[in-house]
């Protein structure tokens, strides 16, 4: 897996992981050393799933948590996850929203939060939250507001508070 990410994380202020070396869909840069293509949400948190997937101590989980706020932090301000962003500027390029970027995010984060092995972590202060701009629906006022969500690591479940 280290390898993988040698090779094929975005070395800009962006960062990221690419699908493949040299990935010609949507294509940037011809930069392949530090740019071996776009940066795509799905791929960079498969090395959060692997590492969720392989912790034994709370401590292998900080790469996925850090991968986690990378990808709230890359999101458009709506909170809404794109296929693949811009490897210098962050724009979304592709498709988006794209649901698969999502549903891989509330897959991670559950995956963690369900880690009976790794319970001790539920109360860690370095993790306990990942802020994540969403878009709200009133659904009594058919209103649309933005608000900045917290997902809370709670005892039972990753459940999602606003405010």
């Amino acid at each position: 897996m280290k390898a993988i990410k040698d090779k094929l994380w975005i070395k800009t202020d962006v960062g990221g992981l690419a699908r493949y070396e040299n990935d010609y869909y949507h294509q940037v840069s011809q930069d392949v050393a530090n740019v071996p293509g776009n940066p795509w949400f799905i791929c960079t948190m498969w090395l959060a799933q692997y590492d969720i997937a392989n912790a034994r101590h709370q401590e292998d989980l900080r790469d996925a948590v850090k991968i986690l706020e990378w990808v709230a932090d890359h999101a458009l301000p709506s909170g809404a996850l794109a296929e693949q962003v811009h490897p210098y500027t962050n724009d979304p390029i592709s498709v988006s929203p794209l649901t698969w970027s999502h549903a891989t995010f509330v897959t991670c984060v559950w995956n963690i939060s369900t880690n009976v092995e790794l319970s001790c972590l539920r109360t860690s202060s370095h993790i306990q939250s990942l802020r994540f701009n969403r878009l709200i629906q009133n659904s009594k006022a058919g209103e649309t507001s933005q608000s900045s969500g917290v997902f809370s690591l709670l005892p039972d479940r990753a459940t999602p508070s606003y405010g």
